[in-house]
């Protein structure tokens, strides 16, 4: 009877259930993490992150993906955003967060010429006016029925002197001023503008640099007093006639 029991007990142990064996926790991703802890950061903060030289590319991308507009805004102005990025910020429905792309001195050639054919001309203004917007399309948008926008052009500190002296004969003041005030007008359109009857677009040549020290000669001798001062102001007079008007006008 021992014999059998102990046999019987041999058998039972047979058929006993295993421990289960734990599964491993289900693993979440970077990004969906950073989505269920975005909401809970203030605004604040989350300005601050977007805005930061140093802030980790993951942390960006999650802003770029899961942030308001205003903080996706500010993530479009940083330098540091990653070039992917700021493609994908090119193509917000949101104009300003695109306008903030076309700005960013960062911003990558092939995406700044994208924004230039922008269905707004707000965004196409401040791709214009960006010291890296390729010359063929400063060229196209001079060309634009606009004029924030053809100001823009005449605006870029790389606007090529042929163009400016185009933009000088623009039918809008504002577009012909804003090329005048431009440091690479040509020498020729700023010495025509010096004998302008406008006194406002005598200061613009007056304050320019790139402005003839002969023609400033001239303009120190100007009847607006504005234009005067401007022009002693502008260190391209020369040295010798500043200090004779000085001397002349004490």
């Amino acid at each position: 009877m021992a014999t059998q029991t102990s046999g019987s007990a041999t058998g039972n142990n047979q058929y006993r259930r295993r421990p289960a064996t734990p599964r491993p926790a289900a693993q979440i991703t970077t990004q969906a993490l950073l989505s269920q802890l975005l909401p809970k950061v203030e605004r604040l903060h989350q300005v601050e992150l977007a805005q930061g030289r140093n802030t980790h590319p993951e942390i960006i991308a999650a802003l770029v993906q899961y942030g308001e507009i205003y903080v996706r805004f500010h993530v479009a102005e940083n330098r540091s955003c990653p070039p992917e990025l700021l493609s994908q910020l090119s193509q917000d429905r949101d104009a300003n967060i695109r306008r903030a792309v076309a700005g960013n001195r960062a911003t990558p050639v092939e995406i700044l010429t994208k924004l230039c054919k922008d269905r707004n001309t707000d965004v196409q203004a401040t791709a214009a006016k960006n010291p890296d917007c390729p010359a063929a399309q400063l060229q196209r948008l001079s060309c634009s029925a606009n004029t924030q926008v053809r100001v823009s052009v005449a605006a870029n500190p790389k606007c090529a002197p042929e163009l400016l002296t185009k933009l000088c004969q623009d039918q809008d003041e504002r577009v012909c001023r804003q090329a005048l005030h431009n440091r690479r007008c040509p020498p020729d359109q700023l010495v025509a503008a010096a004998a302008n009857s406008s006194s406002h677009t005598r200061r613009i040549v007056a304050e320019n640099p790139s402005c003839p020290p002969g023609t400033l000669t001239e303009l120190v001798q100007d009847a607006d007093r504005t234009v005067r001062r401007l022009t002693l102001e502008n260190p391209s007079l020369p040295r010798a006639v500043r200090a004779m008007y000085q001397l002349a006008h004490q």
